[in-house]
């Protein structure tokens, strides 16, 4: 056997590892600008909100499947937060997600544009931003 076919083997291998043991990345989602943080993530003391960024990751996976990341000006990962959805996220445009510290987050998901689709050539293009009362 090639040499060349065991590392595309071996590189396979490990990636479909990786996937079973951490979930396969789904989707990917930034807060909008003008909505409130995650209770699970609060800012650095001192700190103004127009310094970070927050991203909603969804995984297939078993488990927490959803991640929020603070990330700073730089685009360091502050702080990090595992979820479990509750529901479906895919069925609508609003769900709510348990984090790892027991708070029940419940976020609208919207497009970046008024008219706009979720996706844009097959990418999730949309914005999330939190509602705070059962959708």
């Amino acid at each position: 056997m090639p040499s060349w076919v065991k590392n595309v083997a071996a590189i396979f291998g490990m990636t479909l590892m990786s996937c079973l043991l951490n979930g396969c990345l789904e989707s990917e989602f930034d807060l909008a600008d003008a909505s409130k943080l995650p209770k699970a993530l609060a800012l650095p003391t001192g700190q103004a909100r127009a310094n970070y960024r927050v991203r909603l990751r969804f995984y297939s996976t078993y488990g927490y499947d959803a991640t929020f990341a603070l990330i700073d000006s730089s685009g360091h990962t502050v702080r990090e937060v595992r979820g479990k959805t509750v529901g479906s996220c895919a069925d609508s445009s609003s769900c709510r997600i348990t984090t790892e510290d027991g708070e029940t987050e419940v976020l609208k998901l919207r497009p970046y544009e008024q008219h706009a689709g979720m996706e844009k050539n097959r990418r999730p293009v949309a914005l999330f931003e939190f509602i705070g009362e059962k959708p």
